[in-house]
């Protein structure tokens, strides 16, 4: 009786260590079990730049980056603090991850595109002697 009962736990426990083996088989290394929060990445308008600050929900994790659109998993630099992005003539792409001892997160990025701004048009009436200056928001 004994040694039956012994023999069902053993046999239980083979049994669940088998379905684990075939689980961790049939997902391969696609199975995440934790998700690191990705970072949020913010800016700030100023005269002839952006000041961009990242920040991530994990306080433990480190963020890394890149201005190129290239991939921060692989080149990204470790953001230290804010930062400043000159206005260009293009596009510019800046992508961010969260990092966790070797857990990354999505990578999220962010545009920043340089304002544009509308050439006023002047009008002076020279019966009223009245100036008048309009700006329309560029579309």
């Amino acid at each position: 009786m004994l040694f039956n009962l012994f023999g069902d736990v053993m046999r239980k426990k083979y049994l669940l260590f088998l379905l684990i083996a075939l689980l961790l088989v049939s997902c391969g290394p696609s199975l995440t079990l934790i998700k690191l929060d990705k970072p949020v990445i913010s800016y700030e308008v100023r005269d002839t730049e952006y000041l961009v600050t990242m920040d991530c929900p994990n306080p433990r994790a480190k963020i890394y980056y890149t201005t190129d659109d290239s991939d921060p998993k692989v080149n990204g630099n470790k953001y230290e603090g804010p930062f400043s992005v000159q206005f260009g003539n293009s596009i510019i792409t800046i992508k961010a991850c969260s990092v966790l001892v070797e857990l990354k997160s999505e990578v999220v990025e962010c545009k920043l595109e340089t304002p544009k701004v509308s050439t006023p048009e002047i009008v002076f009436d020279k019966t009223t002697k009245l100036m008048t200056i309009t700006c329309e928001d560029e579309k």
